[in-house]
């Protein structure tokens, strides 16, 4: 991102106070920052230096075309800011200062649920929200799946329309279009109603547009989505998925439209 100078626009209700800014890339997901960045980027003050755990290297790169956060670089010193100078942009800072504590603890959750649902083990949290919704769903077994992760269905045996054939990529980078060609495949294959591809890392721009073309074919959960499926439904989620993902409930004010 690159940004102007200071102005103020006097003829404008509101926010007067502006700088104008360029993004550099429109592509970047949440899931692709590691959680330590993500701290710094949400950081007290609208303006700041990133200087903690490598931050500029990392964000140079992502800038430059990577696709996922490298992390720090061994030689780079990773610990705690220590001047006071650096204390806005710490994650204690997030946590305690009231910038978007929603946001804080969203991603607190989503790295739960990527510490604790890796890899195949993430078919098994997308399987417990569809039963919550009311479907009924078999999970293949790990290995060879014929690109079929779950199988969900209504009805008593769980094979009345709507029917769903069911990808999981539980990988933090972007999924290609041709994922979305063997899903789509696999649909007319089995005969089914729709498509599901639980996607934690996004999709790239090129498999977006194949989506929009096939909306009402294929339906596409990122890692958000994920999220707000499991937090709609959590009172319904069964005891082993709370006890991996324990969340209580905690009342906020709302201040967005406070004047």
């Amino acid at each position: 991102m690159q940004q102007s100078r200071y102005e103020y626009l006097s003829e404008t209700e509101g926010l007067r106070h502006v700088r104008r800014v360029t993004w550099d890339r429109h592509d970047v997901s949440r899931a692709a920052i590691k959680q330590d960045l993500l701290y710094s980027l949400g950081a007290f003050s609208t303006v700041c230096e990133i200087k903690r755990n490598d931050g500029a290297y990392r964000l140079a790169r992502i800038r430059a075309g990577a696709e996922l956060d490298p992390g720090a670089r061994a030689s780079a010193f990773t610990s705690n800011p220590q001047s006071d100078d650096e204390v806005l942009d710490s994650d204690e800072a997030i946590a305690f200062e009231g910038q978007d504590v929603i946001r804080y603890s969203r991603d607190r959750i989503l790295a739960r649920i990527r510490e604790e649902y890796a890899g195949h083990a993430l078919q098994d949290l997308v399987a417990a929200i569809l039963r919550a919704e009311g479907m009924k769903c078999k999970v293949q077994p790990k290995g060879a799946d014929g690109g079929v992760d779950i199988i969900a269905g209504s009805g008593v045996l769980g094979i009345s329309s709507p029917t769903i054939i069911v990808q999981v990529k539980s990988q933090d980078t972007r999924v290609g279009s041709e994922v979305l060609d063997q899903l789509s495949g696999v649909v007319g294959q089995h005969h089914a109603d729709h498509g599901l591809l639980v996607a934690m890392g996004g999709l790239t721009a090129q498999a977006q547009l194949k989506v929009d073309v096939q909306r009402l074919r294929v339906a596409v959960w990122n890692a958000e989505e994920v999220l707000n499926r499991l937090l709609e439904h959590y009172e319904l989620m069964p005891d082993e998925v709370k006890r991996m993902i324990p969340l209580r409930k905690a009342w906020l004010i709302d201040e967005s439209d406070v004047v």
